[in-house]
């Protein structure tokens, strides 16, 4: 029972106040009984309101990304095309759609017939490629290729009157790549001067540990020619690097030799297995490496009517630069510049090639579509 003067808590029997005297009251309230006043009870604390926190302003994700070193790599890799996934790459390339009417708007009336994937456009100085697909329809004939360099988005597209269309010509064959001819055997001399250099050092330190690195090397060096399929580069510098490991000892054991003759001594020895396996090296390297400086090339010339020589309604093929620097992509444009160093058959092509010219004709003569139209 608490004393209604001084707030003081006494026993329930209590008559007064144990403190200040005064007579207590009985309550016969039980919730008055087992809860002091209001006023004898302590404050509450105080309830403190949540901070508010404004969030904060991010960039997008791909910027951010951007903004680290290996968001940066992953930046640049897409745009030289290297690891793209196949959503990436369908999107870049437009693969799998019809020119008309997923990318261009059809005429009245008019139906597509036929689409082929033809031509593979690259041009290595400015690291650009793009696929190109070829569409018939009742009315016209289109090419369009889209693809990317390292500036930017690149996209060419010719289209052509099908009624005034005289003729087609498609050729496919193999051409001299000069380019690739002074890069990769500037890149083969240098990495058999480093092996050739590495195993020489040995053999000039120590001449069976000299040998023994160059087997190593060289075997190893040989072992791709025999195991990658297609893959003529790699093949290339590998041979260049088991080719530099035995004549790197064999031209330290040559000099050796004649100092030794110098001084009176013998000749060394051990070179002569060491020669045998440089030549076979030579061998594969010669034969991987001529391959690699031919490489596809693809010319389409779709005629019209009336056209004299080699004037046409659609030309699809490599530029034809003038100059000597048009080997590393510079010099003088031809009339018939395309903007692509490397015009290359598509997976069409050959399809393509027995096909093409029977729907014109038949669309010009008969204008029977249904016979070819795509399911």
């Amino acid at each position: 029972m608490y004393c209604s003067k001084c707030g003081t808590s006494n026993a329930d029997q209590k008559k007064f106040c144990t403190k200040c005297g005064a007579q207590l009251k009985t309550l016969t309230a039980s919730v008055e009984q087992a809860s002091p006043p209001q006023w004898a009870q302590p404050p509450a604390p105080p309830q403190r309101e949540p901070e508010r926190v404004a969030p904060a302003a991010l960039p997008p994700k791909r910027e951010a990304a951007e903004r680290e070193p290996r968001g940066r790599i992953q930046s640049l890799r897409r745009k030289l095309g290297i690891g793209l996934s196949k959503s990436e790459a369908e999107e870049r390339y437009e693969r799998g759609k019809k020119i008309i009417p997923d990318c261009i708007t059809p005429n009245e009336g008019e139906i597509p017939v036929k689409q082929y994937d033809v031509a593979i456009l690259r041009s290595r100085i400015q690291f650009a490629k793009a696929e190109g697909r070829l569409q018939i329809t009742n009315k016209r004939i289109l090419f369009r290729a889209v693809g990317r360099s390292f500036f930017g988005r690149i996209s060419q597209q010719h289209e052509f009157n099908i009624g005034e269309i005289g003729g087609v010509e498609i050729r496919k064959d193999w051409r001299f790549d000069p380019l690739t001819f002074f890069g990769l055997s500037y890149l083969c001399i240098v990495i058999a001067a480093l092996f050739g250099g590495i195993c020489g050092a040995i053999y000039g330190s120590s001449k069976g540990a000299g040998i023994a690195f160059a087997f190593i090397f060289g075997l190893a060096g040989m072992i791709p020619f025999f195991v990658l399929k297609k893959r003529h580069v790699m093949k290339t510098l590998t041979c260049a690097a088991s080719m530099g490991s035995f004549f790197g000892v064999v031209i330290a054991g040559a000099m050796g030799g004649m100092l030794s003759k110098l001084l009176g001594n013998s000749s060394d020895g051990g070179i002569i297995a060491v020669t045998i396996f440089g030549i076979i090296a030579v061998i594969l390297y010669i034969i991987a490496w001529l391959p690699t400086l031919f490489i596809p090339n693809l010319v389409i010339l779709i005629k019209s009517k009336g056209a004299s020589g080699a004037n046409g309604a659609i030309e699809i093929c490599r530029d034809r630069s003038k100059g000597i620097l048009a080997t590393l992509g510079f010099g003088f444009k031809g009339s018939e510049y395309t903007g692509f160093g490397d015009v290359m058959p598509g997976k069409d092509v050959d399809k393509a090639i027995k096909e093409i010219g029977a729907i014109i004709s038949d669309i010009q003569t008969i204008g029977n579509v249904e016979k070819w139209k795509e399911e």
